[in-house]
């Protein structure tokens, strides 16, 4: 015979009840069973489950083992402890388990064992072991990942937020910010990051900041007229938080050496492509040399240049021999390439 004992979890309003709760020393006994003293586990009793109200689970499913103190042979016990109870509930939720129910589910085991004893709750409350967001830890992530994609870049991390689940699964927390290969990482960034627990995915977040970045940006020494050519002396480096500047500013000297200007620039001003412009070195009229080559054959002849070109540019050059226009390649200020 199997003795199932039902503990009260809810307050008692009619009499029977509270008369039954006195008879049987706080335990509701089901058709079938033992009241008074008889209900006492005795030394003897080979099976025996205690379940207690409220318990904790770490992980995603719930076996009884997790709930009960099991007390059976080897085998019997090993077959109890495996029984599945279904899904936990979220971490940092609570599921709440009929007693009833998981008396079937035992019993279902058991099958004919006599002289097992249950002690059920009718209602077992399954809390899911959790633990916070680890902030410090995504900053940290951020602050590596930056260092990375920023190298020898000095830069600062404000206003950092972080989106997604307050509450994960215990374990080993590791973080990957997914590589979105981003052209700029300065002012305004939102970067996706995969989190894992033991190793295995357990949710998403979203990275926000502020990041102030510094670099070194080609600015005007003095001021400079427009349509001034430029030389070194006229440009210096200065570092500047790129996060406050406009976009494409210019990071190499090289860049804006020999260009002119389209307009006045004030000293101190970050130079960008669009406040500069090529200087032709081949000017519209002027009497240049046309090189053609065919393998190991070339040829020479001169033209006169149709149009303006700088460096590397194509211009229309007019053969003074055939009197035909052809389309060449500015080598320097008096060579053109022409283009087969």
């Amino acid at each position: 015979m199997t003795r199932i004992f039902f503990e009260l979890q809810r307050p008692i309003k009619s009499m029977l009840p509270r008369l039954l709760l006195l008879l049987c020393g706080g335990l509701l006994v089901l058709p079938g069973t033992v009241c008074g003293d008889d209900v006492k586990p005795q030394n003897d009793v080979q099976v025996s489950v205690r379940i207690q109200a409220q318990t904790q689970v770490a992980f995603d499913r719930v076996y009884l083992i997790d709930i009960a103190a099991i007390q059976a042979p080897l085998t019997l016990k090993q077959k109890l402890a495996q029984i599945e109870l279904g899904p936990a509930a979220r971490p940092g939720k609570v599921r709440n388990l009929p007693g009833s129910w998981i008396v079937s589910r035992i019993k279902a085991v058991l099958g004919t064992v006599d002289g097992a004893e249950l002690t059920v709750p009718e209602q077992v409350a399954v809390a899911r072991a959790w633990q916070p967001l680890p902030t410090d830890l995504l900053r940290a992530e951020l602050t590596r990942y930056l260092k990375d994609q920023l190298p020898g870049t000095r830069f600062q991390v404000n206003r950092f937020k972080v989106r997604g689940p307050k509450a994960l699964p215990t374990g080993k927390l590791t973080v990957s910010i997914v590589d979105r290969k981003r052209k700029r990482l300065a002012g305004n960034i939102s970067l996706p990051a995969i989190i894992y627990v033991d190793n295995t995915v357990c949710g998403s977040v979203t990275l926000s900041a502020w990041i102030d970045c510094y670099k070194s940006i080609v600015c005007a020494k003095t001021d400079l007229f427009g349509k001034t050519v430029l030389t070194a002396r006229d440009l210096e480096y200065r570092e500047v938080n790129i996060a406050k500047a406009p976009a494409r500013l210019l990071t190499r000297l090289e860049a804006a050496v020999g260009k002119a200007t389209r307009r006045t620039i004030k000293a101190g001003t970050c130079l960008r492509p669009n406040l500069l412009q090529s200087v032709p070195v081949i000017r519209k009229g002027d009497r240049v040399q046309m090189v053609a080559r065919n393998g190991a054959l070339r040829l020479v002849t001169f033209g006169v240049a149709k149009s303006n070109g700088d460096r590397g540019a194509q211009i229309r050059v007019e053969n003074l021999t055939s009197r035909k226009i052809v389309v060449g390649r500015v080598k320097d200020a008096r060579t053109v390439e022409v283009l087969f």
